[in-house]
């Protein structure tokens, strides 16, 4: 599916976002997307897509991948949160730079957080026991990721 982000995936994140738009007690301009790992993706992607509506997404360990055939539109209207694991070899420096230049490029507020020592899929604690190098769980990066996402949701809608 993310190797077919405009064709497989834009349609099944609109349709997840209009779901949750037909909910009657939702505030259909104001909404948050957040996931890990391919999840985080997903968020961005929402943001980078500009659906109506979202005004804070967070990745945590996620791809960040720019969308391969779509405007580099400004991302005026939303606020963006990532963090990532220092140590995350998931997903290369070259790669955290390209976000970088995307993010400004489109003129988004964004925030970066890089949390040091922190591997790919830090908030997970069962990661521990997974093979892959470059992944494990982190207590102070998971700790301290969740404190900074609630002030980020507490900013973002005010």
């Amino acid at each position: 599916m993310t190797s077919d982000r405009n064709g497989k995936l834009k349609p099944r994140l609109e349709a997840a976002l209009n779901a949750l738009k037909s909910v009657p007690c939702v505030d259909k301009q104001k909404l948050g997307a957040f996931g890990f790992c391919i999840g985080g993706l997903c968020s961005l992607d929402c943001a980078r897509y500009r659906f109506d509506g979202i005004r804070a997404v967070i990745s945590f360990h996620g791809t960040l991948t720019p969308i391969e055939g779509i405007p580099l539109e400004l991302l005026d209207d939303n606020s963006i949160q990532v963090h990532h694991g220092d140590a995350d070899k998931h997903v290369s420096k070259v790669t955290v730079d390209a976000f970088h230049e995307e993010m400004r490029a489109r003129n988004s507020d964004f925030v970066f957080i890089s949390h040091g020592k922190a591997m790919h899929s830090f908030t997970d604690p069962e990661s521990a026991g997974i093979a892959p190098s470059g992944v494990g769980y982190d207590a102070n990066a998971e700790k301290r990721s969740w404190k900074a996402t609630l002030e980020f949701l507490k900013e973002a809608f005010a």
